[in-house]
Formats: C-alpha cells, structure tokens, sequence
C-alpha cells in the first residue's frame, strides 16, 4: 500500500512542476490566449480516454487483469469501513475511485471565457484566531495575487452557524467560487450542497467534504496516514512498554482530528505487529485501529491486551494552545501515568506541553512523549530540538489554500476539466514526518509554519492508472 503512495507521490511531484509551469504567475492576454488552447485540446482528450477504458469497470485502466486486482484490493474490510464512518477515515484512499463525473458540480458553462477582472471567489474560513486557518488563507491570497482576481475572505468565527451564514453572505456577493472550510464533515457537505443549488463551484479546503456533494475536490493534509507516520515513531520510542496515552482533538466529530488520531493508533498497531510477530497486514492495522478508536469514541477510553496500547483520556481543545492545556491538565491529573500524549495539531500539542510543564510532568526521555500529526509549528520543531517533543508532520496549510484558488481560476480563465476529480486531493501520498533526525530540513528561520508545496490536481482516470501502473511494478 505504501508502495503505490510512493510512485504516485512521484508522478504527482512531476505533475506539480508542469502545473507550476503554466498556470501560477499573473497572465497577460497572450498567455491566457494560449492556455485556453492548451486546455480545450486537452478537455477534447479527456472524454476519449474515458471511453477506452470503462470496459475494465475502472476508469483509467484499461488492462482487465490490473483493473480486477485493484478492485479486489478495495474488498478489504477498511474501505468498506471508510464508507460508514468517514469521521475518522480521512486521507484513506482506496485503491482505485469510481467517476463523479455525472455530479452536478456547478462547473459554468462557459468557463475559459471569463478574464480575470470579472472573477471573484470566495473563501469561508473556519477561524482567524489560530495560525493554521490563517496560513491557508495567505496561501488563497498569494494564488489570487498571481492570478488577478479578486477574494473575498468571510471568517465563521469558529461555529458551525457562522460557517452556513458566511457561505451565504459570499453567493450573495456574486462569487464564482467558494472555497468551504468548516470543521465538520455534515456541515461541508451542507454547504456544498449551499453552493451548488445556487449554481456556484465549491471546493474543501483543507477539510474533506463528501464525495456525493458537488465539491470539485477538498485539499487536504493526508491526516490518516500523517498519523499512522507519527503513531509508528511512538511506537519505536516506547518500544517494549505499556503504552498509556491520551488525546487532545479540536472536538469529537471533526473529521481531521478524529482520523489523525485513527492514524496515530493504526501506526503503534503496526510496529507492535512488526515486534511482537503477529499476522496483521497495515491495512489490517488500520482496521483495526478505526474500530479502535470508534470505541474511544463511545466511550471516553479504549485499551487493547493485544497491542499492549491504551487511550485513558480524551478531551476537546478547539485548535487552541489554551485548549490543549487544558485538555493536559485535566488528563494528568486523572492519570498520571501517561506516556504518550497524542495530539491533533501542533498548537494544541504546545499547549499540552505548557499544561504538562504547569504540573511538574517530565517531557522526553522517561516522561510523557507529544506527537501531533499536523502543522509543522516552529514552536514545536523548538521542542522537538530540546528532545521534549516527538515528532510533528508537514501541515501544508499554505499550499492547500493556494491550490484552492488556482483550481478555480484554472477553469474560469483556461477551461480545466475539473468534472471527475476524486473527492480528496492529498498534498502529501507519503507524509513528510519532522523528527530529531531531519529538523533541519523543515526548519524555517522566523516562520511561524512550515511551508509545503501545493499539491498536484489529477483526474479519477489519471489516479486510477498510476495505481495500476504501481500494481504492475510490483
């Protein structure tokens, strides 16, 4: 499985730089000219390529053989899981995705002819009060700087009301585009359907929105599997002892927070798998790990005998560094004996730290180990230095925000095909974990966040092939 995240990862980069190539700087009228050339030739491709393949019963593919390996692999009882519980399941893409392209998406029909004085989109974003939120909105901003077109930012002031109430002020204004950036999966999809009803492209950004909503696509953090990645460095650092962890989520329900956390346990299951001998395959581990944290869910804690792993506390901490101490405060004084804190993001993992530190608790080496899964906080990369903090991931808040407008302004302005996306777009196939190891690397000099590149856009017949192209590598 990780293979095929690595070659796609691969090919995505290269797609990136040929999208970085054409599309990101402000156009003259020669170049959109062109552009819109470039497009047409393309979209007039595209419907071929869709028809040569269909006979496989994957778009994309046109090798029956590989096409029916790949529809036996999406039989494993994860995805099936992924259909019922997309809470806790996001970033977990399956092997090959059936066409969304008969979905009302709200696509104009006359995009590529629009110039960019007579574009405005829209950007409804979650909260301005935290660093994440208002990085992705800079990297909207810089996309619509090098572009030309005009954004509108309206703040939901962190509530599932001001979400629905700053969507609707931005189709009131006439926008051509909205970007969706709330918290809950119900209230994304709720304000996709907003959009579409009302004849407007919407894209996630940063968050996931249903696949059967008329969302282009949502630009996220691969927050499952940048869990599973620091799950599995916590599971080496704690190697051969009972592992007492705690959580702290932004709240229950979030789809971010709650498959990072899936995550974190999927990556402990796996390395105990690897030491204690046993017969789980990863995908077998995060099936496990889903069900796993669906009781931690219920019920406030969860432990498995198996794994020698358990979650004793659990609490909500809105994104906030005040709310992560908190939520630490409240979880050491109940159990003192936590050895791992698990983190949703890295604002709230710091705010764990100045919890612990408040009560006297030892960080690092034979205390309580913090991870988090999300952000590339300078602050935490400090602590990660002084050895009090484990390791981090690459949150790529800024490019998401960027790849947001570029998306939109690519087919008002160039005519890009954007009707059969797949629903998720992950910046990162293979997370980018930032441990003691490779600090250096990610570590940048008076920034507030690490700053990734914005992910590559590809079609459900573009994925569905490069799978199947891994497959055959194999």
């Amino acid at each position: 499985m990780r293979k095929l995240w690595k070659v796609l990862a691969l090919v995505l980069a290269l797609a990136m730089l040929l999208a970085a190539a054409s599309g990101c700087a402000a156009k003259t009228d020669a170049e959109t000219e062109s552009q819109q050339s470039e497009a047409q030739q393309t979209e007039t491709a595209a419907p071929a390529a869709q028809e040569e393949t269909d006979a496989s019963g994957v778009p994309g593919v046109e090798d029956e053989a590989l096409a029916a390996k790949l529809i036996e692999q999406a039989q494993h009882p994860l995805y099936q899981l992924c259909e019922s519980d997309p809470t806790c399941t996001n970033g977990i893409v399956a092997p090959y995705q059936k066409s969304r392209a008969a979905i009302d998406k709200a696509i104009p029909a006359d995009a590529g002819s629009y110039t960019k004085d007579k574009i405005k989109l829209g950007y409804q974003v979650y909260m301005m009060e935290n660093d994440w939120f208002v990085e992705i909105v800079e990297g909207a901003k810089a996309a619509a700087a090098d572009y030309g077109v005009e954004l509108v930012v309206v703040s939901a002031n962190a509530t599932d009301e001001g979400c629905l109430s700053a969507v609707e002020n931005l189709i009131t204004q006439g926008c051509q585009g909205i970007m969706l950036n709330a918290v809950s999966l119900d209230v994304n999809n709720k304000l996709a359907n907003m959009c579409t009803e009302a004849g407007v492209m919407c894209v996630g950004a940063g968050i996931a929105v249903g696949a059967d909503t008329g969302v282009l696509t949502s630009y996220t953090t691969n927050n499952f599997w940048s869990g599973f990645a620091v799950g599995e460095e916590a599971a080496k650092k704690l190697s051969g002892e009972h592992i007492v962890a705690a959580c702290s989520l932004s709240y229950w329900g979030e789809t971010n927070a709650e498959s990072r956390m899936a995550g974190m346990t999927a990556g402990v299951f796996w390395v105990r798998t690897q030491e204690m001998g046993l017969s789980y395959s990863q995908l077998d581990c995060a099936e496990l790990a889903v069900k796993f944290w669906e009781e931690v869910r219920k019920n406030g804690s969860a432990k498995s005998d198996e794994f020698d792993f358990e979650i004793v506390s659990g609490g909500e901490s809105n994104n906030t560094e005040e709310g992560g101490q908190t939520t630490a405060e409240n979880a050491f004084t109940a159990h003192p004996d936590i050895n791992l804190f698990m983190a949703n993001n890295d604002f709230e993992g710091m705010g764990v730290a100045y919890g612990a530190e408040a009560m006297g608790i030892k960080l690092g080496e034979g205390g309580c180990w913090i991870i988090s899964a999300n952000d590339g906080y300078i602050k935490a990369l400090d602590k990660i230095r002084a050895g009090e903090y484990l390791a981090t991931c690459d949150g790529g808040s800024y490019a998401n925000g960027y790849a947001c407008v570029a998306l939109m302004c690519e087919i008002l302005l160039n005519g890009y095909d954007a009707n059969d996306l797949p629903p998720l777009t992950c910046s990162s196939y293979e997370p980018i974990t930032v441990e003691a190891g490779n600090i250096d690397k990610y570590y940048i000099e008076g920034a507030v966040l690490s700053r990734g590149e914005p992910p590559a856009t590809i079609t459900i017949p573009e994925y569905n092939a490069m799978q199947a192209a891994a497959l055959a590598d194999e």
